[in-house]
């Protein structure tokens, strides 16, 4: 695969970022009220577009849409409410799961549930219905987490003792909250034909009908632990869920890349910042880039240096044709002439090939 629009850009803004910038508010009404949902996704992009004109951004000025998820938010809490977490929406922060820290018996007796029951996905059900009525289409997608970001809100950081001392239990509970992704996913694809928009907005870039397992908290088990537990399920969506691609917000990926090019039909892979670029690409010469800039350090940089950073990052995954960037979860420290330093870095290695 190579994507349809190489070196392209999206960001996404933090919360503090919004409430900074805008009246906007994000308690319960904006994922479940079809009309607050689709207004404020409309004054969302229309903020983004007119205040970062230029950039090549998928946003839509004064467009109303019918969006069944959070686009400008990195958020997967259907999935864990599902399995029984609750959910928390403040008004300026995405939303809170809370951990269950179930016990092994509780673990060990858990079910996929029949998701179309389950409180927060009747409610969202309920809301693509209004708005498929009034529009007469929905589209965007969900964020429907990862196997091991799951598991950890249902079983807490028992989770890590148990790939030691109890694999059995490891193995049920990887096995219900796949089962219970595939669920979740045909019910949401079969109706905008997306899954994975909302946990990166540059697979617009790359292909939007990519899937994309969100791998956010690799970066704190082994490479050994992950091959044991994890790549097995990793190749069964794989195998189920073509286009497939790879999440992995954290540093370090290299250590688990090689792991992931034993994933066939692996198209596309989210590479962290502090990652070693050139090594990820040796590993991984086929698969699209996107290749992550640090909010952070956007925060603290000068435009001059921002450009540095983005043509190192760049050039050091390899071929440019086979990348898209983006820098997710900006906050309001981030002044706007950095992010339109990362356009002004990408235009410069075009020009230059």
């Amino acid at each position: 695969m190579k994507p349809r629009d190489p070196l392209g850009v999206e960001v996404v803004f933090h919360a503090d970022w919004w409430k900074k910038n805008s009246d906007l508010t994000f308690g319960e009404e904006f994922y479940f009220d079809p009309r607050v949902r689709v207004e404020t996704e409309r004054l969302m992009d229309s903020i983004i577009a007119r205040r970062f004109p230029g950039m090549g951004l998928d946003v839509h000025r004064d467009t109303a849409r019918p969006v069944v998820g959070p686009l400008h938010f990195a958020c997967g809490y259907l999935l864990p409410s599902a399995l029984g977490c609750e959910v928390m929406f403040p008004p300026d922060a995405p939303p809170e799961i809370v951990a269950r820290n179930m016990t092994d018996d509780e673990v060990m007796s858990l079910e996929m549930p029949d998701l179309t029951e389950t409180p927060l996905v009747k409610r969202t059900l309920a809301m693509m219905d209004e708005l498929e009525s009034r529009y007469g289409h929905v589209e965007g997608d969900l964020g429907w987490d990862g196997l091991q970001n799951t598991a950890l809100y249902l079983r807490g950081q028992q989770l890590f003792i148990d790939y030691f001392e109890n694999p059995a239990l490891i193995d049920h509970l990887f096995n219900v909250i796949f089962e219970t992704q595939l669920q979740f996913l045909d019910m949401i694809r079969s109706r905008t034909g997306t899954t994975s928009i909302s946990i990166n907005r540059d697979i617009l870039k790359a292909d939007p009908t990519l899937n994309v397992h969100s791998n956010c908290s690799l970066v704190m088990i082994s490479p050994e632990t992950y091959e044991r537990f994890l790549l097995p399920f990793e190749k069964r969506l794989a195998e189920r869920l073509a286009p497939y691609g790879i999440h992995h917000c954290g540093a370090r990926m290299e250590t688990k890349a090689g792991l992931f090019a034993e994933v066939d039909g692996l198209e596309y892979v989210d590479v962290g910042y502090g990652s070693d670029l050139a090594e990820c690409r040796r590993l991984l010469p086929d698969v699209v880039f996107s290749t992550r800039l640090s909010p952070v350090a956007l925060e603290h940089m000068t435009p001059d240096e921002v450009i540095v950073d983005v043509k190192r990052l760049v050039r050091s995954a390899g071929d440019p044709e086979m990348q898209v960037v983006c820098c997710i979860n900006m906050t309001g420290a981030v002044p706007d002439c950095n992010v339109f330093a990362i356009k002004e870095a990408l235009d410069i290695i075009r020009r230059e090939g």
